[in-house]
């Protein structure tokens, strides 16, 4: 099909079955990440990384009720961690790319 029709999104397409855009419901675009926050995760060390994917996917992981299934998961990326806490970053750039990092799938 075309492209979305904005208008018919916003709620009011005057132009009704003549449209020449879709009106039909469209699946989400999956979340990305920016070049920014592609950035950010690239300059991370090893066990950074694992501690800031753990703590999101921890979230998630209970977000969706499967700690039970996921303890072998969890105890494996826990490992990996060891002691070191989540990257500091400053608010603004820790939240959007936390906020990304959630909307993503599990997997």
């Amino acid at each position: 099909c075309r492209r979305q029709c904005i208008y018919f999104l916003s709620g009011h397409c005057s132009n009704g079955d003549a449209c020449t855009y879709c009106h039909l419901p469209h699946p989400q675009k999956p979340p990305k990440l920016d070049k920014r926050q592609r950035t950010i995760m690239q300059a991370l060390n090893y066990q950074e990384l694992i501690a800031l994917i753990l703590r999101v996917g921890r979230a998630k992981i209970e977000e969706l009720g499967i700690l039970v299934e996921a303890k072998d998961l969890l105890e494996i990326l826990l490992a990996e961690a060891g002691n070191t806490p989540p990257p500091s970053m400053a608010d603004r750039e820790n939240r959007a790319l936390s906020k990304t990092l959630s909307r993503m799938k599990l997997g």
